[in-house]
């Protein structure tokens, strides 16, 4: 967005917005009053900083704004797929919706890779969280410049050779029939500053996508990675501002009927569910006869990690000194502080532009006098 577009915006938010101060509960806006601070008792703010510095430090305005905006985005895609004996149909039925996964994704800026569930510790492009080579291109990561996407993808997805092709003198040993998605997921993050380097963008949203038919460890035993170690395996390498989203073609937990099909091999996948809750992303059948509404249902909700969910201020607000104004008004949503961050009851509507206002202490210099 260009300056001028920004002052324009700006400008008529100075004019017509409205400040609105929210707490918790709902909030009806038929009628929207001029201003009304509905926080005066400081229960928006979280641990706030008082304006009392007693000459120590000196208080300072911060203006700034920021627009939701209705397109765009970028986010790393990595597929997590399952390459045990069992999984050669359900590898094929996501490979035919991959096109109707990108639909949905035509606005943003997405990369995908592709690693599996075997987590061995063997040399090789398919263990250990390496990052596959794709089948009919160069190099390891889809986008939407490469020639023939969608049957790269289809060829790519179909690991057929990995139980096939393998095993004998000369050859990569066969996938393993242990499944560790969750662990994977860490391994894949632990090589992003080495082997898988050139897949993880700083400035992307993270959004993983499991395809399997059995749980982590395959039964979930005590040992198996759990949901809050790929968590703080996100936080950790990339800080706590990386959006990060996974969801799960998988059987579901309390799917008995899906259970029964996928016998003698099948597991209900409790870990990966978890996980996929952690993150506020979406499970679908892996029984699903065709994958079209679960490719989209998880393209939509990938899409949805790129919208504004929060604001990071560059400093803690003074108590009762941070002000919000929604233009146009009618989109203004509810939202509370925690420290540094402003969050929001719900997602502003796209084209929502959010001017903010707060002010900050910094210590005095007192050699300079300011």
């Amino acid at each position: 967005m260009n300056n001028f577009t920004n002052m324009a915006k700006l400008l008529s938010v100075s004019i017509f917005g409205l400040s609105i101060l929210a707490c918790d509960g709902q909030v009806e806006f038929n009628e929207i009053p001029q201003v009304k601070n509905l926080c005066s008792d400081n229960s928006c703010i979280d641990n706030p900083i008082d304006e009392d510095t007693k000459d120590e430090f000196l208080i300072k305005t911060s203006s700034s704004s920021v627009l939701q905006e209705g397109t765009g985005g970028d986010v790393d895609i990595l597929i997590v797929v399952d390459n045990s004996y069992s999984m050669y149909v359900e590898q094929k039925k996501m490979g035919e919706r991959f096109g109707d996964f990108i639909k949905t994704l035509s606005d943003v800026n997405w990369r995908l890779a592709f690693t599996t569930t075997d987590a061995s510790n063997y040399n090789g492009d398919r263990f250990g969280g390496n990052l596959l080579n794709l089948v009919g291109a160069d190099g390891k990561i889809i986008t939407k410049d490469t020639p023939n996407l969608i049957q790269v993808f289809r060829d790519t997805i179909d690991r057929q050779k990995d139980v096939q092709d393998c095993g004998v003198s000369g050859k990569a040993p066969c996938a393993s029939g242990t499944e560790e998605p969750l662990k994977v997921i860490t391994q894949a993050i632990g090589k992003s500053s080495t082997e898988n380097s050139m897949f993880f963008r700083s400035n992307a949203a993270l959004a993983v996508i499991v395809l399997s038919d059995e749980d982590e460890m395959s039964f979930g035993p005590q040992d198996a990675t759990k949901p809050d170690a790929v968590i703080n395996s996100v936080v950790s390498t990339f800080g706590t501002t990386k959006k990060f989203l996974v969801s799960g073609i998988i059987i579901q937990p309390n799917d008995s009927a899906c259970l029964a099909e996928q016998q003698p091999d099948g597991v209900v996948a409790t870990h990966v569910s978890s996980l996929v809750s952690l993150t506020n992303g979406i499970t679908r059948s892996i029984c699903d006869t065709d994958y079209k509404p679960s490719m989209q249902a998880i393209s939509n909700n990938v899409r949805k990690i790129l919208k504004l969910k929060e604001i990071t201020l560059d400093f803690a607000p003074v108590k009762d000194s941070l002000k919000l104004t929604f233009y146009p008004p009618e989109n203004a949503v509810k939202w509370k502080v925690y420290g540094q961050r402003v969050d929001f009851t719900e997602l502003p509507k796209d084209g929502t532009l959010i001017n903010y206002t707060y002010k900050y202490k910094v210590k005095r210099d007192r050699k300079r006098g300011h």
